[in-house]
């Protein structure tokens, strides 16, 4: 169980870490994917977005979704709203 904990912070750090690098708040890249500012927090917190929404964060970051969380998209969460 400790190991999915680890790699749920190393995803959220790239993400972090991704969206600081093109200089970008966490309100401005939540606006430019459609999400609220709280949604994006999750994710920096380690919880993983819906595979629709993350193909967008990763074409806004420069990133694959690959590079960003791996295999912890979450397939089966729903959309959320654009």
């Amino acid at each position: 169980m400790a190991e999915v904990s680890q790699i749920k912070q190393l995803s959220a750090a790239r993400l972090r870490v991704a969206r600081l690098g093109k200089g970008l708040s966490l309100a401005e890249a939540a606006d430019r994917v459609g999400v609220s500012k709280s949604t994006w927090q999750k994710w920096e917190d380690g919880s993983p977005p819906s595979a629709t929404v993350a193909a967008r964060v990763a074409a806004l970051l420069g990133e694959t979704v690959e590079s960003l969380w791996g295999e912890n998209v979450d397939t089966d969460a729903p959309t959320e709203a654009a």
